[in-house]
């Protein structure tokens, strides 16, 4: 096992995520960055598993410091394409699940995909129970016709409720931008349906994950009521191909949901991206939430599905 360090080791780590999640692929800067901001009082080992001089997986283990259990670790198993034995990938969780323990887990936690069912197997081999079911769906945008959708729900942004960009929400609310959109996130994934509750994470944590990372601010999207935000919707750029978006949070306080607005937000982002020569965005949900029950009713098909799995490390 050799820890994560040079520009050389993340060249490693980016190649054995991409091929495991083709889906969503990522860049080494990029990659990189996101590690650097990690909160440094959040315990954290990353390692390249190695035989005959050949990349097997990338093993992270985390702590989950979003969730309330101190315990509760992610250990996550990025395997490369040639590593399909699920008698080899369950030894790999068992480095995952040693690594873990060492940094203080009670508790481990991962997620694995259908369109890798040695996974499955192999987790439930070593005593892990399924949880949460997220399918992952994708919609095509050359099938997509937006104009249904822009007469259907012109009339949610009538009558002051305004659909922004971040950047017009920065350009008008200036150095309180950040920390109301935080506000309002914060605020939804407290009703995002998890494995665990959710914790609030801190303003500057937050912050700077943005900040090392920065997402392209104008595929993310606010509906404001007056001068307070009240949803959203964000598209992710891939910045390995341009023709790939993420999906990522739609959401709506309570207060103003059964009005449309998370389908003019999520419609009109479509309509957007369809313009801009992106061919197929991808989200996932979970399965009871009802924003699934919106995607496949824009056009978004399951293309394959998350199952989360957790174990005690007593």
């Amino acid at each position: 096992m050799q820890p994560v360090s040079t520009r050389s080791d993340w060249e490693r780590v980016v190649a054995l995520r991409n091929s495991f999640r083709p889906h969503g692929p990522s860049t080494v800067d990029r990659t990189m960055a996101y590690a650097e901001a990690h909160p440094s009082r959040v315990p954290i080992d990353r390692r390249i598993a190695v035989a005959d001089g050949e990349d097997l997986a990338y093993l992270v283990v985390c702590q989950a410091y979003w969730t309330p259990e101190p315990g509760r670790f992610d250990g996550d198993v990025f395997t490369g394409p040639h590593v399909s034995d699920k008698a080899a990938i369950s030894s790999l969780y068992e480095t995952a699940e040693r690594m873990a323990s060492e940094l203080g887990a009670t508790v481990v936690e991962t997620w694995a995909p259908s369109y890798r069912p040695e996974y499955a197997l192999a987790l439930e081999s070593r005593g892990y129970r399924p949880g949460q079911r997220n399918p992952e769906s994708m919609i095509d945008l050359t099938a997509f016709d937006p104009e249904p959708w822009r007469q259907k729900y012109a009339p949610v942004f009538e009558g002051g409720l305004e659909m922004l960009t971040f950047d017009e929400f920065e350009q008008r609310f200036g150095e309180e931008a950040d920390r109301m959109f935080w506000r309002l996130e914060m605020d939804l994934f407290a009703d995002v349906p998890l494995p665990s509750p959710w914790v609030e994470i801190p303003f500057e944590d937050w912050l700077r994950d943005r900040q090392a990372a920065p997402l392209a601010t104008e595929w993310m999207f606010v509906a404001l009521d007056g001068d307070r935000p009240v949803g959203t919707t964000q598209l992710i750029k891939n910045w390995v191909d341009s023709t790939l978006m993420h999906n990522a949070l739609t959401a709506v306080r309570r207060e103003y949901r059964r009005r449309g607005i998370a389908a003019a937000l999520k419609s009109r982002s479509l309509e957007l991206a369809k313009a801009a020569g992106v061919l197929r965005v991808y989200t996932d949900n979970e399965e009871n939430n009802p924003m699934f029950g919106l995607n496949v009713a824009l056009g978004y098909r399951e293309v394959h599905h998350w199952v989360q799995y957790e174990r005690p490390l007593a």
